[in-house]
């Protein structure tokens, strides 16, 4: 692995996490089909993909509006809400596969397999985050495969060339994420100080 990817790695956050996965090593040294044929879409999945970009669309513009008419812009939030909740029920009725624990930042994830996956091997990678259900899919190179107990492989990979709208939606994941961390660690330091 080049010496930039481990020095990046360890600059950005990173956080353990349960995600929906789905994986497909590439059989050549270098990829060279879209990601749409290696991971094709379903309807559910095509849907989610929309609304993630609308969803985006609205956060930015909320973010404008905010200033200006605070009362439309916490209208326009429930709104945003209710639709997130209809999106977290597509989410759960278009998958059969169950959310396993990952690691992830912003320049990649590692997973657990039952195979091991060499390193160097590119891979097609499709990450459906919970509980929002938005999906991220990138192609990555796996940089380590290391046997865990139980027979099961941690695969270490970093994302090749991710788009800006997949890395901003892992890294505010990430940050609401360790918000809900730290909002649960306050709340229980509360709890144990009032006990």
């Amino acid at each position: 692995m080049p010496q930039t990817h481990t020095h990046e790695r360890r600059q950005t956050f990173r956080i353990a996490d349960q995600a929906l996965v789905e994986l497909v090593a590439l059989d050549s040294s270098a990829p060279t089909q879209q990601l749409d044929a290696l991971l094709p879409r379903s309807d559910g999945f095509q849907l989610l993909s929309e609304l993630q970009q609308i969803d985006q669309q609205l956060q930015h513009q909320l973010f404008k509006l905010t200033d200006n008419s605070p009362a439309l812009a916490a209208a326009l939030r429930l709104i945003n809400s209710k639709i997130e909740r209809l999106t977290l029920h597509v989410s759960d009725t278009s998958t059969d596969t169950e959310p396993q624990p990952i690691s992830l930042c912003t320049n990649g994830v590692s997973i657990m397999d039952v195979v091991p996956i060499e390193p160097q091997t590119y891979c097609a990678v499709r990450l459906r985050l919970l509980p929002c259900g938005y999906a991220v899919q990138s192609l990555a190179q796996v940089v380590y495969s290391q046997p865990q107990a139980g027979g099961d492989y941690r695969i270490g990979m970093v994302f090749i060339d991710p788009d800006e709208a997949g890395q901003d939606l892992i890294a505010g994941h990430i940050l609401q994420q360790q918000a809900l961390i730290r909002r649960n660690e306050r709340q229980k330091h509360d709890d144990d100080l009032n006990s």
